[in-house]
C-alpha cells in the first residue's frame, strides 16, 4: 500500500485499521517496521467513506496474509494490457480502447484477446486497479451499452461512488467529452501521512 509519494507498507504487515475522525490509523504487526502505527489523514471523506477505505485495506491485508496474492488469471493478465501507460494522454488511451476489435477473430491489441465475461468481471472486481475497471467499461460500452449502465449501477450500489463516477465518464460516447472529463477528475484518496 502506498502512502504519500514514497512511503509504502506491505499489506502482509498490516495488523488492523482504525477509523479516526479525519482519517485512519494503520496498525502494523510487531517487528514489521520501526514504528507501530501510521496515521493517514483523508480530508473530505465522510465516516462511511473512511470505513469503506479501511475495509478495503483490511481485505487486501487478509488476502495477502492468506497467500491470496497468487498470479492472476490469464483473463486478468490480458485485461492488464489495456491499462493506461504512464504519461499516456487520456485521449490516446481511450481512443485505443475505442478502436479495439472485440470480434472473436480479432488481432489482439497490446497482445490482448478480450472476452465479454472478462470485461464484466473486471468492472465488478473491487480489488482491481481502477484504471483497468475504466478500460473494461470503455470496451464493454461498445459491445452492450445497456449492460454497461447496469454494471455501473451495481458498482455504485456496492458503495463505490467515486469509482462509479469514473466508470460513468468512461462510458461517455463522445471521445473528447470523456477525455476532458476524465482528465479533470481529482486524484483518488489523497492521503496526508502523519508518521508516529
Amino acid at each position: 500500500m502506498r502512502l504519500g509519494d514514497a512511503f509504502q507498507i506491505q499489506y502482509g504487515d498490516i495488523e488492523s485499521v482504525e477509523v479516526q475522525r479525519r482519517g485512519i490509523t494503520v496498525l502494523l504487526r510487531e517487528g514489521s517496521s520501526d514504528r507501530r502505527s501510521i496515521g493517514v489523514r483523508l480530508p473530505g471523506l465522510s465516516p462511511t467513506e473512511l470505513a469503506h477505505v479501511a475495509t478495503h485495506i483490511l481485505s487486501a491485508a487478509k488476502s495477502s496474509a492468506a497467500g491470496a496474492n497468487e498470479p492472476r488469471s490469464p483473463a486478468w493478465q490480458r485485461l492488464h494490457d489495456l491499462s493506461r501507460r504512464q504519461d499516456e494522454p487520456v485521449r490516446a488511451w481511450l481512443s485505443g480502447l475505442d478502436t479495439l476489435d472485440t470480434s472473436p477473430s480479432a488481432e489482439p491489441y497490446r497482445h490482448t484477446a478480450i472476452k465479454r465475461v472478462d470485461l464484466t468481471n473486471m468492472i465488478a472486481d473491487v480489488e482491481a486497479p481502477v484504471a483497468l475497471r475504466v478500460a473494461a467499461t470503455r470496451v464493454l460500452r461498445r459491445i452492450d451499452p445497456e449492460d454497461t449502465r447496469r454494471r455501473i449501477r451495481e458498482v455504485e450500489a456496492q458503495h463505490e461512488p467515486e469509482v462509479a463516477r469514473r466508470l460513468r465518464i468512461a462510458a461517455e460516447e463522445d471521445l473528447d467529452d470523456a477525455s476532458e472529463a476524465y482528465e479533470a477528475l481529482p486524484p483518488r484518496f489523497r492521503a496526508i501521512v502523519r508518521r508516529g
